[in-house]
């Protein structure tokens, strides 16, 4: 099994490592008990020495109507042994049609600590999981001529096999929006830059997915790799901050949460917007483009996206050709081209797509350091 993730955080709760499914409404395999039955789940924590995780808080998820709420479904806490159990009614886990909840279980964690999360349908009245150790990851990172690259050890070593894939989060400030990578490997690296002297934490979450509804999906989110500038940067100077922001079919409304720096949320249109235009006040030399978290949807007709492209201009009445484009369409997006001097940056997908834009958390323009 593959499902989406949900990485945010909501009161004392932190379940970025949660592999929480979209909702299917006909739910998962049939339960082999009814409403009125008692459903025990049970199992082991382990701390990331392998001893047993005393005393720690053990949740449950179960899904809902419609979403995922972040606070849990129920809680318990783990014995000396680090064993854990709770039992609840059948009701909690099944819909009207018998068919299972999609339901996780996870120490949950109010800090930078490690999450170890197993997600699964509950099938049987007993349900005992398999040990669950949680994993630090030892992160380490290194900038180098503009580029950082981030390491760490793999899950193999707590998990007993390799990952299906390991996703990046990083944090600017107190908000884990900065930049994201779904699928990355050890040693993969990115441009220093677009992390704007903003980091202050990252995370690794390694993923293991089930091979059939009955299997677990299993989620490990590495401890935070925390500190003031972890990403360091010199080679490019953002321009954009603070400056106005325009967005198609709003006017001459101005968005300047999209160049705050705050990375605090994500800031929607109410309309699919085509087109959105940075406005640095005066022309400069621009050589990098980088959009946080940029969520789209199609409007009318068949789609037709091929790429998004990036426009520099001193003049808006005569964009010219991209100086950059990508067939990317949505997430954390990083252009780099030869600068070139304009007042104006717009992105926009390719002409004639009817791929909008619907969300965003930051758009930002750099300019290469002299």
């Amino acid at each position: 099994m593959q499902f989406k993730t949900l990485s945010k955080t909501m009161g004392v709760v932190i379940i970025a490592a949660i592999g929480l499914s979209t909702v299917f409404c006909c739910g998962g395999p049939e339960a082999a008990y009814g409403p009125g039955d008692k459903v025990t789940i049970k199992g082991r924590f382990l701390d990331e020495k392998g001893k047993p995780f005393k005393g720690r808080e053990i949740a449950v998820w179960v899904q809902n109507i419609e979403v995922f709420f972040f606070l849990p479904d129920f809680t318990t806490k783990t014995d000396d042994k680090g064993n854990y159990s709770i039992t609840e009614s059948g009701k909690h886990f099944i819909w009207g049609s018998s068919r299972t909840k999609y339901t996780t279980v996870a120490n949950s964690s109010s800090g930078d600590g490690p999450v170890t999360s197993m997600s699964f349908y509950p099938v049987e009245q007993e349900i005992e999981l398999p040990d669950a150790r949680l994993w630090t990851a030892r992160l380490a990172e290194k900038v180098k001529d503009g580029l950082v690259t981030f390491d760490w050890n793999t899950i193999d070593n707590v998990a007993g096999k390799p990952a299906t894939r390991y996703e990046f989060t990083a944090r600017g400030q107190d908000h884990w929006d900065l930049w994201e990578e779904d699928d990355v490997q050890q040693g993969f690296d990115l441009p220093a830059y677009i992390f704007q002297n903003r980091c202050s934490g990252w995370r690794i979450t390694g993923k293991i997915d089930g091979q059939d509804s009955y299997d677990i999906d299993w989620s490990f989110r590495s401890g935070v790799k925390s500190g003031k500038n972890l990403v360091p940067s010199d080679d490019y100077k953002l321009v954009s901050a603070g400056k106005p922001c325009y967005a198609e079919g709003f006017g001459s409304s101005r968005y300047t949460a999209f160049t705050n720096m705050e990375w605090s949320d994500v800031h929607s249109f109410d309309t699919l917007a085509a087109w959105i235009i940075l406005d640095l006040e005066f022309s400069k030399p621009i050589s990098a483009v980088a959009v946080y978290d940029l969520s789209t949807g199609y409007g009318e007709g068949t789609p037709a996206f091929n790429s998004f492209d990036i426009y520099v201009t001193k003049d808006t009445t005569d964009w010219g050709e991209p100086v950059a484009n990508t067939s990317k369409d949505d997430g954390y997006i990083h252009y780099e081209f030869e600068p070139k001097k304009g007042r104006y940056v717009k992105l926009q997908a390719n002409p004639g797509s009817n791929l909008k834009i619907r969300s965003l958390v930051e758009l930002s323009a750099f300019s290469a350091a002299e």
